[in-house]
């Protein structure tokens, strides 16, 4: 298998657990009631971007991967959460301003990874 493929296959698993995390942890904050998509649909749905958008990447190129995948990713991503806990206990001091570049800049981490 070429190094390139293997690299692509250990991003896609990277993303993989993040996302798995990341419904883990806001699952648990949801009220049980709540309407909506299931877990499974919202990752089903996640992965059906994630696989066009890579069997597309040529035609799509650098510029053209981002801008499809960010919608998906910020939707599904509970990125302020995912800022907090990265952050850690700093987060309490900084300004809203601060708290929304922080997780503005993240988002735009997370979708060009």
């Amino acid at each position: 298998m070429p190094w390139c493929r293997r690299f692509r296959l250990h991003k896609l698993a990277g993303l993989s657990s993040l996302l798995a995390g990341v419904l883990m942890f806001s699952s648990a904050t949801l009220p049980a009631a709540t309407p909506g998509p299931s877990p499974s649909e919202i990752v089903q749905n996640f992965y059906s971007e994630l696989l066009d958008t890579m069997q597309h990447a040529t035609a799509l190129g650098a510029k053209g991967r981002y801008q499809k995948l960010e919608p998906i990713i910020l939707k599904t991503y509970d990125i302020p959460f995912i800022v907090r806990l990265t952050i850690g206990p700093l987060w309490a001091g900084l300004t809203p301003d601060k708290k929304q570049q922080a997780a503005k800049a993240y988002g735009r981490y997370v979708t060009a990874v």
